[in-house]
């Protein structure tokens, strides 16, 4: 799948775009993200960790020149619980406020791959596409578990041992009682990365939505890469996926450039500049200032339109 075999129907309108940024370190390449982005047609809805010592809101807002940005109220975002599915729909939420045609979900440590320009065009020409990862046509057992038992500790376990030890010890009694939350749900789960770019159609939908989200989703574990798979899946917004959804063709279907296979994820080298600038995808994660910040700002420089391509 190319770049090119995405672009589908004629020039519309032109469209508006919110991105949503779930932000908790490394500020500086979130004010690179946005310098690349900044123009009339984006604004920028940003959520800084609640646990971050920093809260560079001056700096951040001192970078966007043309787009708007909006900072939502902290909240405390936990590895693999249910606050970071609350955390996007409140992103959305708040953008819903507006009128955008397109609402990106991005982290503070995304980089685009493209110009603001290109970006622009290529949504210009689609046709209401939901651009939503699906890993393959039915999910994996080892996913489905992640919502078939209660995780009442999920949201503290990554920051206190002991409560990650009992979490599991609950976890696997229920297993031992035959305790399935799923056992009976009509409706099919399916799996796949968090991060998205999806239309005002089915953001509304979403939070539409929210009550049935956290019955089938609090109390889990990352099933932040299930829920809006989940929705997607059971209702005609199906439809509406790219071409190939459901292919082995990496992450091209929401536009990402994500490696697994040598990180968790990768993170991106000064060595990958040549695989990412010749990318399908539209954005890319992630990256690390401490790793290697040449990278960052060889892509900064390379997409720069005020200075034109290095």
């Amino acid at each position: 799948m190319s770049f090119a075999d995405l672009e589908f129907g004629d020039k519309i309108k032109v469209k508006k775009h919110a991105y949503l940024i779930m932000a908790h370190n490394q500020y500086e390449i979130l004010q690179t993200t946005i310098s690349l982005l900044d123009h009339e047609q984006n604004t920028f809805f940003i959520h800084i960790d609640k646990k971050s010592k920093d809260n560079p809101v001056q700096e951040i807002q001192s970078t966007a020149k043309k787009s708007t940005i909006v900072f939502m109220e902290r909240t405390s975002v936990n590895w693999g619980g249910y606050s970071t599915i609350k955390c996007v729909i409140n992103l959305l939420k708040e953008a819903l406020k507006g009128d955008y045609d397109y609402y990106h979900l991005l982290s503070g440590v995304d980089i685009p791959l493209k110009t603001k320009t290109e970006i622009l065009d290529f949504f210009e020409k689609q046709k209401d596409r939901e651009y939503i990862h699906f890993e393959q046509e039915q999910i994996q057992e080892k996913y489905l578990k992640r919502v078939q038992t209660y995780y009442w500790f999920q949201e503290y376990a990554k920051r206190n041992r002991f409560i990650h030890i009992m979490g599991r010890i609950f976890t696997k009694i229920q297993t031992l009682m035959g305790i399935d939350r799923v056992s009976k749900q009509t409706f099919e789960f399916q799996f796949g990365a968090l991060w998205f770019s999806i239309t005002k159609s089915l953001a509304q939908y979403v939070v539409k939505k929210e009550k049935w989200i956290e019955q089938n989703f609090k109390y889990t574990c990352c099933a932040d890469e299930l829920f809006i798979q989940t929705l997607v899946i059971n209702t005609e917004f199906k439809k509406k996926l790219p071409e190939k959804a459901f292919t082995k063709d990496g992450y091209i279907s929401c536009l990402r450039h994500i490696d697994w296979k040598r990180g968790n994820p990768y993170v991106f080298r000064d060595d990958d500049f040549d695989e990412l600038i010749t990318s399908n995808c539209l954005f890319a994660r992630k990256f690390d200032i401490t790793k290697d910040k040449v990278i960052i700002e060889r892509l900064k420089l390379y997409l720069d339109e005020e200075k034109g391509n290095i």
